[in-house]
């Protein structure tokens, strides 16, 4: 049985005035409402007041209650709030259900009316109850009807019973004199047949005696036929008898040479497997591969499908227009011979999960500047900077790049960031920071515009990962190069727990192996290295779910990049959802329609706004738009204790 709502879980229920032009607005609110005002002094219901919040008006049992934040004083300065006639001077009262509640706005000398009360379950409403007894009295009266029709039908049914009683009496009385009349006519056919019967004995006696006279001479007959065959059979079973045992003496003798030949036969073959098996035994033991080997190979095997990733950007302070610039480096891996490729989304792009950064764009004291983002990404074996040179610098000549047409690189799809607020100090005061929580939204796609190149590339695991199995962890930890040249390092753990989207590792995710592959003793990637977990001992990483979420979504939105495309008159080939070398001149295409002269030299990769949910399909931005802000979307979230790596 479905529990009953409780009379705190009933909304509030809400008419609302502008005396300015006599508007009329009325609706229910779940459990709280937030008023305020804008520039314009326009009330603004029910949510999204943001810091102009007035007062709230909220359930308290079974009446309302007023409460602002803002003291009595600082209140006053902008409006007279008044209930039932009475200035209010307290910030906080219960409020009865209808209570008419006057703001003026001294500002803009407006007048807004509010009344609210607790709106009642619909079966205790006067016009319901109106309504249940008129049907009653309606039912009352059809159903004494009904049986009053019912009664008078029954009386006619009896009067038709009882004159069908009579006629069934008189019917007995005749059938009564008819029986009568056959029992008298069965008296007398049973004294002939008492004379028929006594007859039929005599009959019977006689015949009795010549049948069993008859039987005699028979049975004799029968008997002498009967020892004649039995002796025949006798001598002809004596003869198979000795038939069959001579038969049965040779097909035994057969069977044994069989038998014995056969024996003979199993043993050389059991011998000969015997040996196969004992050699193959010695050259298992022999070849098998140590430990400490198996890894270094499958080190050696990520490597070449795991990549180096340099994210630059600008960030500008608001208050002295002074531009910083900021550089990132992380790791990404390739799934595919086309050169498809996964990295953490905040690799690609840091500001949105770096915290302090959040904190002073909520404060307003920096922004960063969309069109300044460039992306670098380098194979393993190439050359990230000279070691040779005095200054050290990042060569993006010998990588592909995010700005290029040919052989670059273009970002996309990422999912939707789950945030979680949380209250900070600043010496500006305590502010509320959208916080991304570390879960399966930090995945990134990418595509390497290099079509001339055969890539090698990782397997998602098609097994189910559990706790306690071997993993490495393959990347670039602290952004580490070999003498300059991109070299990946691995880190070996285990896996300790899995989640729906994400799996603990227990092994330390240093800064820079974000992004990169978590591999099983196959060489298979169980997962994506993303966070850090309560210490530097424990690591969060991607499970594959999350990964196959994202190139789907990918997938689709490459599917609608094609065909608005062709709908632009760029031909990207044929519409699958996969970048290729066609695609790549459509988007060139694109570009170049857009572009005043073929010298403007092209804007950023662009970066699509996150979808609205999961299910979305996710848009992606024209390639000459630098990437939006993503703003700080409020989404609901539980916040781990983990930190980006």
């Amino acid at each position: 049985m479905k529990p009953s709502r409780r009379s705190t879980d009933r909304p509030i229920h809400v008419h609302f005035q502008d005396a300015a032009d006599h508007r009329m607005l009325k609706g229910k609110f779940p459990q709280r409402l937030r008023c305020g005002f804008a520039e314009d002094c326009e009330m603004r219901l029910p949510e999204g007041a943001g810091p102009d919040v007035l007062f709230e008006l909220s359930r308290d049992g079974r009446t309302l209650r007023f409460t602002t934040k803002l003291p009595p004083d600082e209140l006053n300065n902008f409006v007279t709030v008044a209930v039932d006639g009475k200035t209010l001077e307290e910030p906080d009262r219960h409020l009865r259900p209808g209570s008419r509640l006057d703001v003026i706005d001294k500002s803009g000398r407006r007048l807004y009316s509010l009344v609210a009360d607790v709106l009642t379950p619909w079966y205790v409403r006067r016009q319901f109850l109106a309504v249940a007894m008129l049907l009653l009295t309606l039912i009352g009266s059809g159903y004494a009807g009904y049986v009053y029709t019912v009664l008078k039908h029954a009386r006619k049914q009896l009067v038709s019973a009882e004159q069908r009683l009579a006629q069934a009496e008189a019917d007995m009385q005749r059938t009564r004199s008819r029986v009568m009349d056959t029992l008298r006519r069965l008296e007398s056919t049973e004294t002939q047949l008492s004379g028929a019967i006594a007859e039929l004995q005599l009959l019977q006696e006689a015949s009795n005696r010549d049948i069993r006279v008859e039987f005699d001479r028979r049975l004799n007959q029968i008997s002498s036929r009967a020892r004649e065959n039995l002796a025949r059979l006798s001598e002809e079973d004596t003869r198979a008898r000795e038939e069959l045992e001579r038969e049965t003496q040779q097909r035994i003798a057969s069977l044994r040479q069989d038998f014995s030949s056969k024996m003979v036969e199993t043993y050389q073959n059991f011998k000969n497997l015997e040996g196969r098996l004992f050699e193959s035994v010695k050259s298992q033991i022999k070849s098998q591969e140590p430990e400490g080997e198996l890894y270094k190979r499958i080190l050696q095997t990520a490597s070449e499908s795991v990549v180096f990733i340099h994210t630059q950007y600008k960030v500008e302070i608001t208050r002295s227009n002074e531009i910083s610039e900021y550089n990132s480096f992380g790791t990404g891996f390739v799934i595919a011979e086309d050169g498809l490729g996964l990295t953490a989304q905040h690799v690609l792009f840091p500001w949105r999960y770096e915290r302090e950064f959040l904190m002073l764009k909520e404060l307003g004291l920096v922004k960063y500047v969309p069109d300044s983002v460039r992306w670098s990404v380098w194979r393993t074996g190439s050359t990230v900077m000279d070691e040779s040179k005095d200054e050290k610098e990042i060569s993006s000549e010998t990588g592909y790049r995010s700005d290029q047409d040919e052989n670059g690189l273009r970002f996309l799809y990422s999912p939707q960031i789950s945030i979680s607020e949380e209250l900070a100090s600043t010496p500006a005061g305590m502010v509320m920071v959208p916080v991304p929580v570390p879960d399966g939204s930090d995945v990134a796609v990418f595509q390497i515009m290099d079509f001339d190149t055969k890539f090698k590339r990782l397997e998602l695991t098609k097994t189910k990962t559990e706790p306690l199995d071997d993993v490495l962890a393959v990347g670039y930890p602290f952004s580490r190069l070999r003498e300059g040249v991109a070299i990946p390092q691995a880190v070996r753990g285990f896996v300790r727990v899995v989640g729906p989207e994400v799996m603990e590792l227990d092994t330390p995710l240093h800064p820079g192996l974000s992004g990169g592959p978590i591999v099983n003793r196959k060489g298979d990637v169980v997962g994506m290295a993303m966070a850090v977990f309560q210490s530097d001992v424990y690591g969060l990483a991607v499970h594959t779910r999350g990964l196959e979420k994202a190139l789907k979504q990918a997938t689709l939105k490459v599917r609608e990049e094609e065909q608005r495309l062709a709908a632009l008159g760029c031909d990207p080939g044929k519409i699958d959802g996969y970048i290729d070398r066609k695609a790549q001149a459509a988007f060139i295409c694109e570009r170049e329609k857009k572009l005043p002269s073929a010298k403007t030299p092209p804007k950023a990769p662009p970066q699509p706004e996150s979808a609205s949910s999961e299910n979305t399909r996710p848009q992606m931005a024209p390639s000459d738009l630098p990437p939006p802000d993503p703003g700080t979307t409020e989404t609901t979230a539980t916040r781990l204790p983990a930190d980006r790596i």
